[in-house]
């Protein structure tokens, strides 16, 4: 998926996500289903966009820097290369990833939309990795 499209399909599962979820909170409070649903799927669905997004975007980074590398001269600044370019992508990643779940956080509170800020780091943090392993050749 390229680039493009991938964060045309960003824009439109938030834009989608605030228009159905109410801005406002319940009178009443709900019980059942959709309360249960209405609180984990705006976490679950955040976490897995910010992450999926922060994970493609780092593989593709490291991916990019190791193809300037040739393998029939591998030498000391090589080897330094590989090992530094990776760990700095990665740490570039984290940080990026925490911002945005922050922003998103603060903007669920702002609208008082229910939402588990637990959930949305943990699944951002695992769908990032989920990303960024299923990239690897």
């Amino acid at each position: 998926m390229n680039k493009k499209n991938m964060f045309l399909a960003a824009l439109c599962a938030i834009s989608a996500m605030q228009v159905t979820l109410p801005a406002e909170p319940e009178q009443s409070p709900s019980k059942g289903w959709s309360k249960l649903c209405k609180t984990y799927a705006t976490s679950l669905i955040s976490g897995g966009l910010i992450g999926s997004a922060t994970g493609l975007l780092s593989i593709k980074a490291i991916a990019r820097s190791m193809n300037s590398i040739n393998p029939s001269k591998i030498e000391a600044p090589e080897v330094i290369f590989g090992i530094v370019v990776p760990t700095i992508v990665l740490i570039a990643e984290y940080r990026l990833r925490s911002n945005l779940i922050d922003d998103i956080n603060q903007n669920f509170q702002e609208n008082e939309i229910q939402h588990n800020k637990n959930l949305l780091r943990d699944t951002a943090w695992i769908t990032s990795w989920i990303a960024f392993l299923s990239c690897i050749k």
